[in-house]
């Protein structure tokens, strides 16, 4: 083996030193000196692995090979160590057929994850009694397979992790005799029909993914909420209709519960606020109603809370930072109303807020706008009001602010200037007056700048040449006067717009040759040059 490998991590691998290879880094031996554990995982090896190695270690127990370099038709060979109890060629990225496993008969753990196999897949795995892991994740190039009814002869697996793997079919409602399941994941496949009402007889399953099916369909089993170990269900991405079990809402120990992309409907039941360990909460594309639970997030330490895309109303949750974590809070898309609870301008480990499009309105509060890690600001489609509080530019980490389509009104506040990471900023029709600060040049990584359909009433500053990275500027339909600054034209070949103004003069001669003269439409002050035809819709500028 050491002669036919290569890497860093063998080195000491010194055949010729004579000294023992039970002392060789990841080989342990027993106590006659037979090698009954090779560890190699992750150490980053190359070269063709030896087809015979059986024949060489008959007390092998533990072969772990994953996250390596490796090529040759061994896999057949390896089913002669008839002792194993783990094999481990996760992250090969193999090829090849696989073998029949039937021979080993001791085998607690098989992972064959990450690779690239072909034909079949090894229906003979229901023949290892013992077998407590299975993890044949991510191998897309086998033949379609269905799970076998007697998947549940294997009554001490623990861990079952079909994952990405070709699988199609219905859900065996046998699986309901594999108590021992701790995990169980078979999302990413082709399953159809129901999710079995007998999962609920799974008393120790902890980890329950059957994400990204498309065709699981029906109604979530209430069964489900009998699954008192569960921390982390996942049904997202599948065709479920009907409301949520409120038995799933009562789960002690449930942290994490993903439900969107579906057809669900119905309230949120009430009972899930009162959970103590829920982090994540993503129902998002369904059609949930109704109002949200206002002390969801009171008693359990949210990370994540997505409700977007629901027909959801009533006020926002106001206790989703309660605890003190919240990363991300989404809830755009639904008919939620009233005004932003104070609540929201301590949440400050936020990174994304959006609530756009939904029927809020009030002020923004200053504090939402200044929190220290919040990079994503969302709140456009709304109806809000009041002014852009000058606390937005202590926010040094915010890269996106969407304010569009609201009632704001107000200066443009030239204290923006210091929220220097802003990489887009659209405050569109809204009704902003006053001047376009000339501070707004100081943002210099600013790829978008939207401040068309104000009220905006001053000349174009000279500043915003200085946006080296600007792809779109949008200053129409305003009031804005003076000249247009000749600077402007290092800011080709970019998306410009300043029709609909008043400004006036001539339009310089580089942005009409960028092909931007439909830019300055609707702004009868403006002029072109002599050099250029009339028929453009703009007069000729007076020689005087």
């Amino acid at each position: 083996m050491r002669t036919s490998l290569s890497g860093n991590a063998l080195f000491d691998w010194d055949v010729t030193s004579g000294e023992s290879y039970c002392n060789f880094e990841g080989v342990s031996c027993n106590i006659q000196g037979y090698v009954e554990k090779i560890d190699m995982t992750g150490w980053s090896v190359s070269g063709h692995f030896p087809a015979g190695i059986c024949s060489y270690l008959p007390e092998l127990h533990i072969l772990r090979l994953g996250h390596n370099h490796l090529y040759g038709d061994f896999l057949h060979s390896i089913i002669n160590c008839s002792l194993l109890e783990e094999l481990n060629m996760s992250s090969l990225y193999l090829r090849g057929t696989l073998p029949d496993f039937s021979p080993l008969k001791s085998l607690r753990v098989l992972d064959m994850s990450y690779n690239f196999f072909t034909g079949d897949f090894p229906m003979s795995v229901t023949n290892l009694s013992d077998l407590e892991m299975l993890n044949f994740n991510e191998n897309v190039e086998l033949n379609l397979w269905q799970l076998p009814e007697n998947t549940s002869k294997l009554t001490k697996l623990k861990s079952m992790i079909l994952m990405t793997c070709m699988l199609y079919g219905p859900i065996p409602a046998s699986i309901g005799n594999m108590t021992s399941l701790i995990d169980l994941e078979l999302s990413g496949n082709y399953l159809t029909g129901q999710i079995p009402a007998e999962i609920g007889f799974l008393k120790n399953l902890q980890q329950l993914e059957l994400y990204y099916n498309y065709y699981l369909s029906g109604s979530v089993p209430e069964e489900l909420g009998n699954l008192t170990e569960l921390v982390d269900m996942d049904i997202s991405v599948n065709k479920l209709t009907g409301k949520v079990p409120e038995s799933i809402c009562r789960l002690p120990k449930l942290e994490v519960l993903q439900l969107y992309n579906n057809s669900l409907s119905g309230e949120i039941p009430s009972a899930i606020a009162n959970l103590t360990t829920l982090r994540i909460l993503s129902i998002y594309d369904n059609s949930f109603t109704g109002e949200v639970p206002q002390n969801l997030g009171r008693l359990s330490p949210m990370i994540v809370l997505d409700l977007s895309e629901n027909r959801l109303s009533g006020p926002l949750p106001a206790e989703v930072c309660n605890r003190g974590k919240l990363i991300y809070f989404l809830a755009l898309d639904n008919m939620f109303s009233g005004v932003l609870p104070d609540g929201y301008t301590k949440c400050n480990t936020l990174l994304r807020f959006r609530v756009s499009h939904n029927r809020l309105e009030g002020p923004i509060p200053g504090g939402l706008l200044a929190l220290p890690h919040v990079s994503i600001i969302d709140l456009s489609y709304n109806n809000f009001s009041g002014s852009i509080a000058t606390t937005t530019g202590t926010a040094r980490n915010l890269t996106e602010l969407f304010l569009q389509s609201n009632k704001i009104s107000g200066l443009l506040p030239p204290e923006i200037s210091g929220a220097i990471n802003l990489v887009k900023i659209d405050v569109s029709n809204n009704l902003l007056s006053g001047p376009v600060p000339f501070q707004i040049g100081f943002l210099t990584k600013l790829n978008l700048l939207m401040l068309q359909g104000n009220m905006l009433n001053s000349s174009i500053p000279n500043s915003i040449s200085m946006l080296k990275s600007l792809n779109v500027l949008d200053l129409s339909n305003n009031k804005l006067t003076g000249n247009v600054p000749e600077s402007l034209s290092v800011l080709l070949p970019n998306s410009i717009n300043f029709s609909n103004n008043r400004l006036s003069g001539p339009i310089p001669l580089s942005l009409i040759k960028g092909g931007l003269l439909e830019s300055f439409s609707g702004n009868p002050g403006l002029c072109v040059p002599v050099s250029v035809s009339s028929d453009q819709g703009f007069p000729i500028c007076s020689q005087t």
